[in-house]
């Protein structure tokens, strides 16, 4: 079946959605994890030069492990890139990211799902409520927009300048090392065999995620007004007790608010979590209240590797069984996997929600970020409808069904750029386009 391609129409609905949010009030909230992202630009050369210089043994990694000098940076990172694999681990020391800082060129970015979500729809115009947990000068100012409030004490929307503390940032180091780089490690050469980004956090706020009742109690009492909820930021509790807590918290709260309120969109974003355990606890613990579990495709084979099922590239009935195994053990309202060729919903029929439009507004946002290197504006988008469609995407949209085990299918292809600008923040751009949608 020939693809029918939306993304122009969507993007010309944009400005009526932000006019009616306006005029409504209804506007989407998201929560809860902010940080300051410092982004490690990948050089073979001065890795090989640190590996030569602090390597003892051979290259290792244990789920679970923590970096507590740079001798342990030289080991887990020479094991994760000798085999393609990325992830996110915990940095022990301020001593360890300033030898990081100093060894390899870094920049700054805003950090966290939710912040980032807000920030691109403010590009582009829309207003929202966000919870953010780092409240350093630093974040604050990449979140000055005037779209974005967030909750005081006296439980009112407000400014996030007027949200700053005085406290240091939460620095989470990523970095994205490249297929087919040559890095020396120990006595051999290895040829990186696949490309990958690696997370490490200097952040113990993260460990408990403290989230502040004042933003809980505005979104219960304000929950006719939350189009949406884009819900992320479990994945670093370590503590199993804590997040046991934890979660059983939050699912009395968004039960509330769905009671209030049963056409809010709950939308939970998935990320790389330090423990596995901690996201089957998570996935099962919201499931009943979700109307969507979202990831990325790594994600999805992931999960449907525990299940048993190999997801293969561009195999259409492949990736109907990972998204059927995926909801049979987390049942969802719906699914969205997104990656670089598509994004695909399965799940059942959600009444006034679009989601091929979700699909196409988080692609376009996604897609510009990736074009140009930051949020894009509305003007920006525009011009990342020159951008032609994903082939892959493409030949995969044209074959699968609209329907599936009972199920509906929707898949949009992505903009597809060989040689993005930016790769990272694209899902949590993503997950933020998607919100535009729902704006009604």
């Amino acid at each position: 079946m020939r693809y029918n391609d939306l993304y122009q129409q969507c993007l010309e609905s944009v400005p009526g959605q932000i006019r009616m949010s306006y005029a409504s009030g209804r506007r989407p909230a998201l929560g809860y994890t902010s940080n300051l992202d410092i982004l490690m630009r990948w050089d073979a050369k001065v890795f090989s030069e640190l590996a030569r210089a602090h390597l003892k043994g051979e290259p290792s990694f244990q789920s679970g492990e923590t970096i507590s000098s740079v001798g342990d940076f030289a080991r887990i990172v020479s094991y994760l890139i000798e085999n393609g694999l990325g992830g996110e681990l915990g940095i022990a020391s301020g001593k360890i990211c300033a030898e990081l800082e100093r060894r390899f060129v870094c920049e700054q970015a805003l950090g966290g799902t939710c912040a980032q979500g807000a920030a691109a729809l403010a590009c582009v115009g829309v207003p929202s409520v966000a919870h953010i947990s780092d409240r350093s000068a630093q974040v604050c100012k990449w979140l000055d927009y005037p779209e974005i409030t967030m909750v005081s004490a006296r439980g009112e929307a407000v400014p996030v300048a007027e949200m700053a503390s005085g406290r240091e940032p939460v620095k989470h180091f990523i970095v994205q090392y490249e297929k087919g780089d040559r890095v020396q490690i120990g006595e051999r050469e290895n040829v990186i065999p696949e490309s990958n980004r690696i997370i490490m956090d200097y952040d113990d706020l993260h460990k408990t995620l403290p989230v502040d009742p004042h933003f809980l109690s505005y979104v219960e009492g304000c929950a006719s007004r939350i189009v949406s909820y884009n819900v992320s930021g479990f994945n670093a509790i370590v503590s199993q007790d804590v997040l046991r807590r934890t979660l059983g918290e939050m699912a009395q709260h968004y039960s509330r608010v769905k009671k209030a309120n049963p056409e809010c969109i709950l939308y939970l974003e998935s990320a790389h979590y330090i423990s596995g355990d901690s996201r089957h606890m998570v996935f099962d613990s919201f499931a009943p209240h979700l109307d969507i579990l979202g990831m990325n495709e790594e994600e999805l084979a992931d999960l449907a590797r525990c299940q048993g099922h190999t997801l293969a590239a561009g195999d259409c009935q492949s990736l109907l069984t990972a998204l059927e195994l995926v909801q049979d053990g987390y049942p969802v309202k719906g699914l969205v996997v997104h990656s670089k060729d598509f994004a695909v919903y399965y799940g059942r029929e959600q009444p006034n929600t679009d989601m091929e439009a979700a699909l196409c507004l988080g692609n376009l946002l996604a897609g510009t970020k990736a074009r140009i290197g930051r949020y894009g504006n509305l003007e920006e988008c525009r011009g990342t409808l020159e951008v032609p469609l994903s082939p892959a995407g493409l030949e995969l949209a044209q074959r699968l069904p609209s329907r599936h085990n009972g199920c509906a299918v929707s898949i949009v292809p992505s903009r597809y750029m060989e040689n993005p600008v930016a790769t990272i923040g694209l899902g949590d751009t993503f997950v933020a386009g998607m919100q535009i949608a729902w704006i009604r």
